[in-house]
């Protein structure tokens, strides 16, 4: 038997690092790092760690993520979100493993129809710029890449961090009312719909570049919310109210949508959010 590749997974127990886990279980050496193994500030360290595992495949899921804490921590964003990618790109170069890179749609501004992968990027904050500084780094050093930019993502979690999660634990907590933003439009995507893709694209030896994974179709914060109560029979009521309900000082695209020109369309987001909560109920 040929033997396993080696895939050295960062930011493995977060939301997609368990759905990438998950994917490469059979036929891969997963090694896993995450914050309580390595601080991704502390770039002195990486080439150590990076050595030692001597990867086949390395998988960056690690990142610093909220708007407002990106915006109130500029520094450590720039170090997590922006230079340990470009370490990785240096060290993938210099050694001949292939990165993969997961970024976001918040590298664009926002519009009413999708941005495929040739859309030139235009974030509107903190969060987005250090996501984008990553990716423009990754093209320029790397030769085997790919940059995978998601849009917000539902799935199973250790931590309720993202929207989806920390309504369904509200709801669960005994909060009778939710409150989301009708306003804001997305493409609700699954962590495991996408880390199958992304094993596709990887065994597929798809070329290096930047692709988009993302469920089809299209919804509110409050279809998303609305949606997965439904699914979960839960006696609760979802409101729907304006973003402006939920103040910040990070500026936020009210539509980011991503589709994909390199990529077959992946299955729509209400069947992908029923099997997410079945999941959940059983």
């Amino acid at each position: 038997m040929p033997k396993p590749r080696t895939l050295l997974l960062l930011g493995h127990t977060g939301k997609m690092g368990r759905a990438v886990a998950e994917a490469f279980s059979e036929g891969y050496r997963i090694v896993g790092r995450n914050s309580r193994d390595f601080d991704a500030a502390d770039l002195g360290r990486l080439p150590g760690l990076v050595g030692r595992v001597r990867p086949d495949i390395v998988v960056n899921a690690a990142a610093f993520m909220g708007l407002e804490d990106c915006e109130r921590r500029l520094q450590r964003a720039l170090a997590v979100n922006t230079l340990f990618p470009k370490v990785l790109a240096e060290l993938s170069r210099e050694q001949g493993f292939l990165l993969v890179h997961l970024s976001t749609d918040a590298v664009f501004s926002g519009r009413s129809r999708p941005y495929d992968e040739d859309d030139a990027p235009l974030p509107l904050n903190m969060y987005g710029l250090t996501k984008l500084g990553a990716e423009c780094f990754i093209q320029a050093v790397a030769r085997r890449y790919y940059i995978v930019r998601m849009p917000l993502l539902f799935g199973e979690s250790p931590k309720a961090s993202q929207l989806l999660e920390k309504m369904l634990r509200r709801a669960r907590q005994g909060g009778r009312t939710l409150e989301a933003a009708g306003d804001v439009v997305t493409c609700p995507t699954y962590s495991r719909d996408a880390a199958r893709a992304l094993r596709r694209i990887i065994e597929r030896r798809l070329p290096s570049g930047v692709y988009h994974i993302a469920n089809a179709g299209k919804a509110s914060l409050y279809d998303l919310t609305r949606e997965a109560v439904r699914d979960l029979g839960l006696d609760v009521r979802v409101r729907r109210v304006p973003s402006s309900r939920f103040p910040g000082t990070a500026r936020r695209s009210a539509c980011t949508l991503l589709r994909s020109r390199k990529l077959a369309p992946l299955r729509g987001w209400k069947q992908a959010l029923r099997d997410y909560c079945g999941r959940m109920g059983s």
